[in-house]
């Protein structure tokens, strides 16, 4: 299949970022990605009780929502990918969610598109950043039981521009944290900035006491140094000043023959 046909066959709900139809398509036809295949698609797993009962899969196996590999006469054990323990983890939370086999086989139409070697497609692109990049992900299964995958970043700006339809939320990162315990896999959310050592250091400076102003002087587009202007006390002898900061001048302003104010301009260079 070629990229054009690609970008054509596959339309999606969610507002995707726009490079997801390059990384994606770049996922499932590039080779150096051949372990991840691999991993989320060889057979060769068993499931738990704990996770879901045998009965209840049984009875998915016998309405087509979920395949293994077994021997040619049908006995040992059933063997799953991981993709396909992923897409049992949903299903158990969409029947959670009073979810009937009906409309879990339209979300299942929806949700998984097998393309190349990816038997669950788009979902396992997104099960690929959660692994990889600790991507926060969710499934949104919708009321017109259609269901799309997306990054929280993705979901948060549809809804924002566009708005969704109602629909439940299913967290794949919290899946995937089941199925690798040993991982540390919790999602990275960007939505907060972490402050520079020179940010730090402007901050911690702007709430010293008594300021009047405070300038900042940058080098090659980034913070260099800073100036402070700053009032203190007239009780206060001017060479305890001094001994406050090595780069600073002093001035001292006297009303009818009393000293008012001191000023100090200090200069700092902000550290790494």
């Amino acid at each position: 299949m070629d990229k054009e046909m690609f970008d054509y066959l596959h339309t999606v709900q969610i507002a995707k970022h726009k490079d997801y139809s390059k990384l994606y398509y770049d996922y499932v036809s590039d080779k150096r990605y051949e372990a991840l295949w691999n991993l989320f698609n060889v057979k060769r797993r068993r499931i738990s009780e704990e996770f879901i009962s045998y009965r209840l899969i049984n009875h998915w196996e016998n309405e087509g929502l979920i395949s293994n590999l077994r021997n040619e006469e049908g006995g040992g054990w059933r063997k799953y990918s991981y993709m396909d323990i992923i897409w049992l983890l949903i299903m158990k939370e969409l029947r959670n969610f009073g979810y009937g086999l009906t409309e879990i086989k339209n979300v299942k139409n929806t949700l998984i598109t097998g393309l190349n070697k990816c038997e669950y497609g788009e979902l396992e692109f997104y099960a690929a950043l959660c692994l990889t990049r600790r991507v926060p992900i969710n499934v949104l299964a919708f009321s017109n039981n259609t269901a799309e995958v997306g990054t929280y970043y993705e979901i948060i700006d549809t809804f924002k521009n566009k708005g969704l339809l109602n629909h439940i939320s299913i967290n794949l990162n919290s899946i995937l944290m089941v199925l690798f315990p040993s991982e540390d896999l919790t999602p990275r959310f960007n939505d907060f900035i972490e402050f520079t050592n020179k940010e730090v250091q402007i901050l911690e400076s702007i709430r010293m006491e008594n300021i009047d102003s405070l300038a900042i002087e940058y080098l090659n587009g980034e913070p260099d140094r800073i100036k402070i202007s700053k009032s203190e006390s007239p009780d206060i002898k001017v060479a305890n000043l001094i001994i406050k900061d090595a780069y600073q001048s002093i001035t001292t302003e006297i009303h009818n023959g009393k000293v008012k104010v001191h000023k100090r301009l200090i200069k700092k260079k902000l550290k790494d």
